[in-house]
C-alpha cells in the first residue's frame, strides 16, 4: 500500500515531462515551419522598400544632372518604342529647364506586392531669390513595378475622362499657331504619335484636376457657342495613330492660348448679338403692326373694325455670351 503514491507521483512526473516535451516540439514545428513563411514577406517587402528608394534616388540624380543618355534606360517600353535613344536625347536637351536648384524630399514609400508608390516633394528654384513664380513645388506621388528583380517607371493608362477631355481639346490646339508643332514637342519628343500624345497630355490632366476641369469647361463653352462643329465627330479610337502633342494647356502657352480662343469666342458672340439684334427689331416692327391692328379693329369707323389681328411670334434668343 505504501508504494501506491509513490507510482502515482512517477506517473505524474512522466505525464508532465511529456507534456513539456509535446509543448517544445510544437514551439519547435511552429518555428521551423511556419514562422520563416510570415518573416520572409516581411523582410520581402522591407528590400522592395530599400531598393525602391535607392531607385529612385537614382532616376532623380541622373534627371538632375541632365545625364539623359542614362535616363533614357529608366524609362517605361512605351517611351522607346516612340523615340530613340538619340532622339530622346536631343529632345531632353532643347526642353530642359534652366533653374538654380532642385531638391527632392521623399515623404513615404509605401510597397503593395510588386508596386511600388513614392510620394516626394520637388521644389525647383529658377532664381535665386527662389520666390514668388520663381519657386516652384511639385507635390505629389510616382507609381512604380517591381519585375524580373528590378524596379521600373510604371505605364500607367490616363481615366476615361481625362482621355476625353485631352481628345476634344486637341481640336481646338490644332486651331493656334504653332498648336500642333508645340503639342507633340512637349507631349511626343517633337514625334507625330497622336496616340502616345494623348496618352501623355491626359495623364497630366490626371494629375492636375483643376487644370482637366479648366480643359472641360474651354470644351464646353466651345460646344455652346459652336466654335467647333467637328467636336460630336471625334471617334478617339481611329483617331489616336499617327500624331503628337501639346500647346493650348501646356506650361508657356496657357494664357495665350485661352486668350486666341477667348477672342475667337468673342467674335462669333458678337456675330450671334447682331442676328438677335436683326430678328428683335423685325420681332418690334410686326409688333407695331400688330397694335396698330388691335386700335383699327376696336374703332367703329374704321375699316378693320371688329378684324382678327395675329400676335406675332417672338423666336429671337439672346445668344448666351451675352449675358
Amino acid at each position: 500500500m505504501n508504494n501506491q503514491p509513490k507510482k502515482l507521483d512517477k506517473a505524474m512526473k512522466i505525464s508532465i515531462i511529456a507534456g513539456v516535451l509535446i509543448a517544445v516540439l510544437s514551439i519547435t514545428y511552429y518555428l521551423v515551419l511556419f514562422l520563416p513563411q510570415k518573416i520572409k514577406p516581411l523582410k520581402e517587402a522591407e528590400f522592395k522598400k530599400q531598393s525602391l528608394e535607392k531607385f529612385f534616388n537614382d532616376l532623380t540624380a541622373v534627371t538632375k544632372n541632365h545625364d539623359w543618355d542614362v535616363a533614357y534606360e529608366f524609362q517605361p517600353q512605351s517611351v522607346h518604342e516612340v523615340v530613340t535613344k538619340e532622339e530622346y536625347i536631343e529632345w531632353a536637351q532643347n526642353t530642359s529647364t534652366e533653374y538654380v536648384s532642385e531638391d527632392t524630399i521623399i515623404k513615404e514609400i509605401s510597397i503593395d506586392g510588386n508596386k511600388g508608390k513614392v510620394h516626394r516633394v520637388v521644389t525647383t528654384c529658377i532664381t535665386q531669390e527662389c520666390e514668388g513664380d520663381s519657386k516652384k513645388i511639385d507635390d505629389g506621388s510616382r507609381e512604380f513595378e517591381y519585375l524580373n528583380k528590378n524596379w521600373q517607371i510604371t505605364d500607367l493608362d490616363p481615366s476615361e475622362r481625362a482621355l476625353s477631355a485631352a481628345t476634344n481639346a486637341y481640336w481646338i490646339i490644332l486651331k493656334l499657331d504653332n498648336g500642333k508643332k508645340e503639342f507633340y514637342k512637349k507631349y511626343s519628343f517633337g514625334k507625330e504619335n497622336l496616340r502616345f500624345a494623348l496618352k501623355k497630355y491626359a495623364l497630366e490632366l490626371d494629375k492636375n484636376l483643376d487644370k482637366l476641369i479648366m480643359v472641360e469647361s474651354i470644351i464646353n463653352m466651345g460646344k455652346a457657342n459652336k466654335t467647333n462643329n467637328d467636336y460630336n465627330s471625334i471617334n478617339t479610337q481611329s483617331d489616336l495613330t499617327n500624331t503628337s502633342d501639346e500647346q493650348l494647356f501646356g506650361t508657356q502657352s496657357t494664357e495665350s492660348a485661352l486668350d486666341k480662343f477667348n477672342q475667337e469666342r468673342k467674335q462669333e458672340c458678337q456675330q450671334d448679338l447682331n442676328k438677335y439684334n436683326v430678328c428683335l427689331s423685325e420681332y418690334n416692327s410686326k409688333m407695331a403692326e400688330y397694335n396698330i391692328c388691335l386700335s383699327e379693329s376696336s374703332d367703329p369707323s374704321s375699316w378693320r373694325h371688329g378684324s382678327y389681328c395675329s400676335k406675332p411670334f417672338n423666336f429671337c434668343y439672346k445668344p448666351i455670351c451675352a449675358y
